[in-house]
């Protein structure tokens, strides 16, 4: 098996973490997610980049993920809820995340006209992770959570 024959599986793998990071209310999980996300980056990179290269990326976003871990070990209060983030939080975000795919899957055909030197699964984890990550990012004001959207 090559990096290759599971560059589709990782494209989704990528997505599944991000929208786990953008729906878990527990730190614990989303950061585990975040470094989750980072092995199917590891992949879809090492589609086109040297290996060594694509470890660093591996790497690097494992470290990012250790180090908001212990600060948040450090500081649990960091992470706090924010209000009204019940069962219909979460159902609205599964719900609008289910909408950032939908247009994902509808947009990385034109997007591989464009791109021309990327996979098509490098195109849909991209546009996964961009989607996502963006989306996160206008649902939420706390902190740690804007850090987690902004690696995403």
């Amino acid at each position: 098996m090559t990096i290759t024959t599971i560059a589709p599986l990782s494209a989704v793998w990528v997505g599944i973490t991000a929208a786990i990071i953008l729906i878990s209310r527990d730190w614990r999980v989303s950061i585990s997610a975040l470094g989750a996300q980072y092995v199917g980056i590891f992949i879809l990179v090492a589609v086109v980049w040297p290996l060594e290269y694509a470890v660093i990326k591996l790497v690097a976003g494992w470290i990012a993920a250790a180090v908001l871990g212990m600060g948040l070990m450090e500081r649990p209060d960091a992470w706090k809820q924010e209000t009204g983030y019940g069962l219909s939080a979460v159902l609205f975000r599964v719900f609008i995340a289910g909408f950032v795919v939908l247009v994902v899957l509808s947009i990385a055909p034109d997007v591989s006209n464009w791109i021309l030197s990327a996979t098509r699964n490098q195109i849909l984890g991209a546009l996964f992770l961009i989607g996502l990550g963006l989306l996160h990012l206008g649902l939420t004001s706390q902190p740690m959570r804007v850090i987690l959207g902004l690696l995403t």
